[in-house]
């Protein structure tokens, strides 16, 4: 079954300079399969993309609430454990996604309640985000290793267009709490006005 989930799951994506065809015909291709398994297992894992994003606009929107989120003293480690104990089965995109959303949870914390906020959500954060992109370019590597001339790379150059960019969302996450400049002040100029990055979805068909 493992296969077969592993499929369930898989988004399917149109990618410009890298998929075969227009987007319009990838748009009548994935209408096409409506009625057949593919577009079963298209609608298995909108529904539950929907529900994991669901939930995270939900976090965001609590931590709205400021100090009645943040310097609740028996939120962090809890918090850190649902959101990535298990970060490192998400898709390379959904995992970006993750990261877009945490990353105005982590900005958005006050100062005065970062000594207890942050800790356990970065320590848990980084040891997930460095395994995820390490394994990722490992299997990648991994592919090229294997790969003949005569195999279809468009999915071998989907999935690692994704990639970096999974890896640049991190590096970039990583500089800003480093900046100097950071100080008490946020830097929501740097980041997109909505927890998920309209670049990480525009090409995301089902």
């Amino acid at each position: 079954m493992q296969p077969v989930v592993g499929r369930i799951l898989t988004d399917r994506f149109w990618q410009a300079g890298i998929s075969t065809g227009s987007r319009d015909d990838f748009y009548s291709r994935i209408s096409s399969t409506k009625s057949t398994l593919e577009g079963f297992a298209s609608s298995v894992r909108r529904n539950i993309r929907q529900v994991r994003e669901t939930c995270y606009s939900i976090l965001y929107c609590m931590s709205r609430m400021d100090e009645y989120f943040y310097g609740f003293q028996e939120l962090p480690g809890p918090l850190a454990h649902s959101l990535f104990a298990n970060a490192n089965h998400l898709s390379s995109h959904q995992f970006s996604v993750l990261l877009n959303m945490v990353r105005f949870i982590i900005d958005d914390c006050p100062v005065k309640y970062r000594s207890h906020f942050l800790p356990p959500i970065l320590a848990t954060l980084f040891t997930q985000m460095d395994q995820k992109v390490s394994a990722e370019w490992d299997i990648i590597e991994g592919r090229k290793t294997r790969t003949n001339q005569d195999d279809d790379l468009t999915e071998e150059m989907k999935d690692e267009s994704i990639l970096r960019q999974l890896t640049y969302n991190a590096v970039m996450m990583v500089a800003s709490l480093l900046d100097p400049q950071r100080g008490g002040t946020l830097h929501h100029q740097s980041f997109p006005s909505h927890p998920t990055h309209p670049s990480l979805t525009r090409n995301l068909k089902t």
